[in-house]
């Protein structure tokens, strides 16, 4: 499918069981995309209601990671080198490894009293920076 402009509409099959909140995107060549080079090595994810999240393939489209991140909706997510930072309506954030992203989190950050809705990781900040508050 063409949008008017000539653009593609990519439709991505499987994944996620609920609606998706959230998209990041991962450049080629970035710290845990390994052997990406040019536009075939870029990936996407999406996080959804479902507590999942799904790294795509831009290239092939391709399904490459599905892992169920929370126990609630996943918010909001951002990815810088290797590490992926997840937000939920569980009120927390957890901090994994993309490589290895399937299994426990490296970090759980608790303490809110409200989901979280926005996460920013800063390359010389350990630690994201988060808010239980919607941007707009």
């Amino acid at each position: 499918m063409q949008l008017a402009d000539g653009a593609e509409v990519a439709r991505l099959a499987g994944g996620h069981e609920q609606a998706v909140n959230c998209l990041a995107l991962q450049q080629p060549g970035a710290e845990g995309a390994e052997g990406a080079e040019g536009a075939e090595g870029a990936r996407l994810l999406s996080g959804a209601a479902d507590g999942s999240v799904c790294v795509w393939g831009l290239a092939d489209r391709a399904l490459l990671q599905r892992w169920k991140a929370h126990a609630f909706s996943v918010n909001c997510l951002v990815v810088s080198g290797g590490v992926v930072v997840t937000g939920s309506g569980d009120c927390t954030l957890h901090a994994r490894d993309l490589a290895a992203a399937g299994g426990d989190p490296r970090v759980v950050f608790a303490g809110h009293t409200a989901p979280v809705f926005c996460a920013h990781l800063h390359q010389a900040a350990p630690y994201p920076y988060c808010s239980p508050y919607r941007s707009s």
